[in-house]
């Protein structure tokens, strides 16, 4: 069976990190809008076969649609580009999930077991818009979404896209992911559980990219946050807490 781990980067918002660890038995491909095609270091580079103005988009477009861009493959392990592969524990792990024979494997959100309370988060760190995030929440609350019916932090994930079942759910989650709020962690909890699908556990209860010894969870190359930037964030949390009311 053909493996592949691959990322996605649009721009300059992160940098192109090379593995420190690579296994035979799975290629490396990063889709890009900015970085020429070919072999860089460990990776392939191929443009991103997707057209639209907003980088976050076409980022989603490959990051939720492996079975249309990554066809030749069985199984592919998505990584957010600020991850760098330091140790072979990720293969292994891959590769457990992969003889298990579960379709998606992924890790559990570090802070949230509710997207009601990611939706908050993201409007108080500035990645969503007030309105935006209060007509998300209004929309999940309309479809039935529990609170708490669980979160996934989306940085990794393990499928075997070609599956009906998998092809269905990420189909699904694209749509929901252009109709509403560009977030993809609450978009996939509805699609789950409209579904009744549970992802089994690619590192295990409890285990995600901070406090393992093969993944280093990095923050984004265009990122910088000053003095400036911690006190609107500050400001910005209070407004959410009195928004929200």
């Amino acid at each position: 069976m053909k493996k592949v781990v691959y990322t996605c980067i649009t721009g300059d918002y992160d940098l192109l990190r090379q593995p420190l660890s690579t296994d035979p038995e799975w290629d490396m491909v990063c889709f890009s809008d900015t970085i020429t095609p070919g072999r860089t270091g460990a990776w392939e580079v191929r443009p991103i076969p997707f057209s639209s103005s907003e980088g976050a988009v076409l980022s989603r477009y490959v990051k939720i649609l492996p079975h249309k861009v990554l066809q030749e493959y069985e199984w592919s392990l998505w990584t957010d580009a600020n991850l760098l592969i330091t140790g072979h524990g990720l293969y292994e792990a891959a590769d457990a999930a992969v003889s298990a024979g579960n379709p998606v494997a992924q890790v559990q959100h570090p802070l949230r077991d509710c997207a009601y309370e990611e939706i908050k988060a993201c409007a108080a760190s500035s990645k969503t818009g007030l309105c935006e995030a209060r007509r998300l929440d209004s929309y999940l609350k309309k479809e039935g979404l529990p609170e708490h019916y669980g979160l996934y932090e989306n940085n990794l994930i393990l499928r075997r896209h070609g599956d009906p079942a998998v092809v269905s759910i990420s189909n699904q989650w694209w749509e929901e992911f252009l109709a509403h709020a560009r977030r993809d962690q609450p978009s996939l909890m509805l699609v789950y559980w409209r579904n009744s699908f549970r992802p089994s556990l690619l590192l295990g209860e409890g285990r995600n990219s901070r406090n393992v010894d093969f993944v280093e969870y990095q923050g984004h190359s265009s990122f910088r946050e000053g003095w400036l930037r911690r006190t609107w964030k500050g400001i910005r949390r209070k407004l959410v807490e009195w928004f929200w009311r």
